[in-house]
């Protein structure tokens, strides 16, 4: 590139205004009036910079519209009618432009550097941030899940208890039925027994006068057996007759007398043997109906003690009834209480569901700014190797620089 020497007082003046000031790189506006007022070269695009920010201070200061392009054109001019350099040995010449070349680009690379190693620096410790952020954002994920996880487990589990609560509540209700079965088969067994408690009753008083009728036949029995009695002393007097009519056969009014004795007597007979006849019938029906009631009050004993077993039962029943009821009411008690559980588990849900839709909303943008960062440090670990690389041809440049300053001093030790 061309260089010119520049080294005018008031444009230094105005380098330190822009310092001052601010408006450009402060790093490379020193550089250029130290070079100035060491009388060095000045790089033609530093030239250039330096014009475009003294402009840049002009306008901003709103001078004269006609001094400023003056100023701009004896600035410009001066480089133009620069006069020529002093001759110089070549080989020296040459020297001292590389120097100068890499003492200019030396500050600027250095600065450039630890620019862009703050840059670095700034940009590993947002990493590093985001890195926490993404450690902790990941842990409370993480909570979040098992916290849903061991609220799934819960879930699982009040509906287990649901599901049994439903089959008790099935259980209850087929018990409740076969207690309701069981209340009809009592309320028919007490029907039952009351009509037989009315036909024991019944029976009883039939066996009463069963028993009434037995002592009346008992008596006729009785005047019967004087009637019988009466008979064996009426055939004893017919003995005696007998014996007497064979003494007074000859008599025939005593014949009249035995005949009409004897009509008498089988008349008599007669009698007592339709007598006997009826009593005997009499007797074989009374024989009959005691029979009949000895059977029925067996069968009464037997529903007796049907009776008392069905009592038994039916206490029994009764003491199954009141256990039954009272596992309905615990029953009941513990439907309420599930109905409850399960209000608060549709509630835990709701939350948990409200909790993953915040975590689903929330990780999107942690992602995104996770990939964005990792670009960003990507693209600095790249800056960071130009660095290194920019560096290590700075270094080449120092080592170059350092044997050329050998070079000179040799030259100047030998001239």
């Amino acid at each position: 590139m061309e260089k010119t020497e520049y080294n005018l007082s008031p444009e230094v003046e105005i380098i330190q205004k822009l310092i001052d000031m601010n408006l450009g790189d402060s790093g490379r506006l020193r550089y250029i009036k130290n070079s100035i007022l060491k009388g060095k070269y000045l790089y033609k695009t530093d030239r250039n910079y330096l014009q475009a920010k003294i402009d840049q201070f002009h306008k901003s200061h709103k001078f004269d519209s006609n001094a400023e392009p003056a100023k701009s054109k004896s600035f410009t001019e001066y480089y133009q009618t620069k006069p020529p350099l002093q001759s110089k040995d070549t080989a020296q010449l040459s020297v001292e432009k590389n120097q100068e070349r890499e003492t200019k680009k030396e500050p600027n690379l250095e600065s450039h550097l630890a620019e862009q190693q703050e840059n670095l620096r700034v940009a590993k410790r947002k990493y590093q941030e985001v890195l926490e952020r993404k450690k902790v954002t990941e842990r409370s994920l993480s909570e979040k899940m098992d916290l849903l996880e061991k609220t799934k487990q819960e879930y699982h589990h009040i509906l287990d208890q649901i599901l049994e609560k439903q089959r008790v509540s099935d259980d209850l209700d087929k018990q409740k039925q076969q207690l309701q079965r069981a209340q009809r088969e009592q309320s028919v067994l007490e029907e039952k027994i009351i009509q037989q408690k009315s036909e024991i009753a019944r029976l009883e008083k039939e066996q009463e006068e069963q028993l009434e009728k037995k002592t009346k036949t008992s008596e006729y029995m009785g005047q019967m057996q004087k009637k019988l009695d009466a008979k064996k002393e009426y055939q004893q007097l017919l003995e005696k007759i007998s014996q007497t009519k064979q003494s007074y056969h000859n008599f025939q009014s005593q014949n009249n007398l035995v005949s009409n004795l004897e009509k008498e007597h089988q008349d008599l007979e007669s009698a007592l043997t339709q007598q006997k006849q009826h009593v005997s019938q009499k007797v074989k029906e009374r024989l009959e109906k005691i029979s009949i009631l000895k059977e029925k009050a067996h069968k009464i004993k037997d529903q007796l003690c049907e009776l008392e077993e069905s009592k038994k039962q039916y206490q029994t029943m009764v003491q199954l009834l009141k256990e039954e009821r009272k596992k309905l009411t615990n029953a009941k008690k513990a439907q309420k209480s599930l109905l409850a559980k399960e209000k608060e588990l549709v509630k835990i849900k709701e939350n948990r569901l409200s909790i993953i839709r915040q975590i689903q909303k929330q990780k999107g943008p942690i992602l995104k700014k996770i990939d964005q960062e990792r670009a960003k440090l990507s693209n600095q670990n790249k800056v960071l190797k130009k660095l290194q690389k920019q560096k290590n041809n700075l270094h080449q440049l120092k080592d170059r620089r350092q044997a050329i300053d050998q070079k000179i001093k040799k030259k100047k030790t030998q001239s």
